[in-house]
């Protein structure tokens, strides 16, 4: 037989990288091998795992455990071995937000609370309003209460904007909207008063 080198690997550095990320494995390295083989802990694909430096796209299982572990392993000419080397991703979830609803209303003078709002994967929450001179009362809040201005009433209805902001190395907020409307109450009339005769 010839002499023997057995191969090497390096399969980088440990990563974190945000859901929207392009992955590519370009600092994975390896000599004196025939065939190479990339494998993952978790439920995330490779283009070509046959490859030295494929792209992985993270599975969801991937983003709710927050990490996962990609090993390559390459072979040796024959009768050399094989070697084998991992690093650990560390994935992030991007921001996504609801408010749950595109439009509501509500009666002059009272206020409003957002109830039913969803958010996920968000380091904060801010809300606020396009063209509106209220307040709210907690606009760090998932659920915060919203205090009409006066003026908000003569804008007949106003914009409002929720904002969830991400985790690093995510850099894009997510964004949700909805249209809050003011009505007035309802006039009630009975009519005039009418006199009934008994007997």
């Amino acid at each position: 037989f010839a002499p023997c080198t057995d191969p090497t690997v390096f399969a980088g550095e440990d990563m974190v990288i945000c859901e929207t990320d392009e992955i590519i494995l370009s600092d994975a390295t390896a000599t004196d091998y025939e065939f190479i083989e990339w494998t993952t802990s978790g439920d995330g694909t490779f283009d070509d795992a046959g490859l030295l430096n494929p792209q992985f796209f993270p599975g969801p299982s991937d983003f709710n455990s927050g990490s996962t572990e990609l090993c390559v392993t390459v072979y040796g000419y024959y009768p050399c071995g094989t070697a084998f080397d991992c690093i650990e991703v560390t994935c992030t979830k991007a921001p996504e937000i609801e408010i749950g609803l595109d439009e509501d209303q509500i009666c002059f003078g009272a206020d409003y609370t957002f109830a039913i709002t969803q958010a996920v994967g968000y380091s904060a929450i801010s809300w606020s309003t396009e063209n509106g001179n209220g307040t709210f009362n907690n606009p760090s809040s998932l659920t915060p209460t919203y205090i009409p201005d006066l003026l908000d009433v003569d804008e007949g209805c106003i914009e409002i904007i929720a904002m969830a902001l991400p985790f690093d190395p995510c850099t894009t907020t997510a964004e949700d909207q909805m249209q809050l409307c003011f009505v007035s109450f309802p006039d009630i009339s009975a009519g005039d008063d009418t006199y009934v005769c008994l007997g």
